[in-house]
This record gives C-alpha cells, sequence and structure tokens, in this order.
C-alpha cells in the first residue's frame, strides 16, 4: 500500500480492491463505475476497460 491509499468495498463492507497512491479523476472514475455499477460481479476488469 501507498500514500494516499483508496480501498473499494461491496454493502458488507467487503474488500473489494485497494487502490494505492494518488488516483487522477480520470483514472479513478472508470474504477468507481465498475464497482459502483457492480459490473465486477459479470465482467473483468481487462474487459470492462475496452
Amino acid at each position: 500500500m501507498g500514500y494516499p491509499s483508496f480501498v473499494v468495498m461491496d454493502e458488507k463492507y467487503s474488500l473489494l480492491t485497494p487502490l494505492s497512491g494518488f488516483q487522477s479523476t480520470q483514472d479513478l472514475m472508470p474504477v468507481l463505475t465498475f464497482y459502483g455499477s457492480n459490473a465486477y460481479q459479470t465482467v473483468k476488469w481487462e474487459e470492462y476497460k475496452k
């Protein structure tokens, strides 16, 4: 883990992924959308970011 660090958790507070280091808005928004829309449950990140 680096500084700063962000963690993405589900509604049960289970860790989904840690994000280490500074994240620009351009980099962070796709990750938040991926997890916020629950796409992570059916699609792998590599496929989603295409």
